[in-house]
């Protein structure tokens, strides 16, 4: 008898030891759940050493996977097709319905990922700075600019070409003053039909610039006017000894001739040039160009029609006034293939001012 109540004791025991092993088992799952990260409900697999991208992955495709609304599968359950709610687009994932019938959704990604141009407000990028001044008539107003393709080296094209796929463009905001600065690469010059007035059939050069448009004052829609602005491009150092190399333009200094930098054609003072005419200032630059290449002139530069020449010019630091005055009256002589090489001989030196 005893052996048999130490059975039973036994079978109890190791009734009760079982019974407390599913029940600590139990308690354990319990808490396995309440802790759990899982976005599936029948997932017991803690997330416990997933990195962060894993994370986001799991989430992107619990969502793909609630706008999945009918699965099409063949005989060997292989997923023939999957049917979309609201198809508005691959990224819109929390899409919305309106009255009218249109779908609206923020999308879950970054714009600046799109593959095409876009316009953009307030571009940052770009060679050149040009400062607009529209005046106080359209001040905190919305300005859309402008212009033909990039070009480093200014190869002359003919209009429309210049424009085709051009991305060289933005968008900014005046200030109260009806001010901006905006940035873009150096646009191409060009030529095209004479203005309206001049009797001649032969395409005529235009200066680099930038085509503006503005809006009206609610920002409602683009006022019918557009402006047009100069471009004077700007070069660096090592630009400017490019063309040097090249010999593709006929350098000139806007002031003393001890300043003048290496590859410089001659020196055509800017006060001097205020007063020439047209005709004598056309005629001292080819004279500059005579004295420097001799009868190489006629090889690299066209003779009969100067302006067409294309010109460098420079004066002695960022804040001489000389080589832009220099362009402006070169400008009012025809001439409009230019660029400006703003830092000058202190620059090409490596001296501070």
């Amino acid at each position: 008898m005893t052996n048999t109540l130490k059975s039973v004791n036994k079978g109890k025991k190791g009734i009760l030891f079982r019974k407390s092993e599913d029940t600590n088992k139990t308690r354990k799952d319990r808490k396995t759940k309440k802790v759990s990260f899982s976005l599936h409900k029948k997932s017991n697999v803690s997330n416990k050493g997933k990195s962060v991208d894993d994370m986001k992955k799991k989430i992107n495709k619990s969502k793909k996977e609630k706008l999945v609304k009918l699965v099409v599968k063949n005989k060997k359950g292989k997923v023939l097709k999957r049917v979309v709610v609201n198809p508005l687009c691959d990224t819109c994932l929390t899409v919305e319905h309106n009255k009218a019938g249109s779908m609206f959704s923020r999308n879950e990604e970054n714009w600046k990922n799109f593959p095409y141009h876009l316009p953009i407000l307030g571009r940052k990028t770009g060679d050149q700075t040009v400062e607009v001044n529209l005046g106080k008539k359209y001040k905190n107003r919305l300005i859309y600019y402008f212009a033909a393709r990039p070009s480093k080296l200014q190869i002359t094209k003919i209009f429309p070409d210049s424009y085709k796929n051009s991305k060289n463009n933005g968008l900014m905001v005046l200030d109260n003053e009806g001010k901006c600065k905006v940035n873009m690469d150096c646009p191409l010059h060009y030529k095209d039909v004479p203005p309206k007035g001049h009797n001649n059939d032969e395409k005529q050069g235009y200066v680099t610039h930038v085509h503006i448009l503005v809006s009206d004052a609610k920002m409602s829609k683009w006022e019918d006017d557009m402006f047009t602005q100069s471009v004077l491009c700007k070069i660096d150092k090592y630009q400017y000894k490019y063309h040097i190399l090249k010999m593709d333009r006929v350098i000139i200094n806007a002031i003393d001739k001890k300043y003048s930098l290496p590859g410089t054609y001659g020196s055509i003072d800017y006060q001097r040039a205020k007063v020439m005419t047209p005709s004598q200032l056309r005629n001292k630059v080819k004279k500059v160009i005579n004295n420097k290449l001799g009868p190489k002139f006629v090889s690299l530069f066209d003779v009969n029609n100067v302006i067409n020449t294309p010109l460098l010019v420079y004066c002695h630091n960022p804040e001489c006034g000389a080589a832009k005055e220099l362009v402006t009256s070169l400008y009012k002589a025809g001439f409009y293939n230019i660029l400006y090489y703003p830092g000058g001989f202190l620059d090409y030196h490596n001296r501070e001012k």
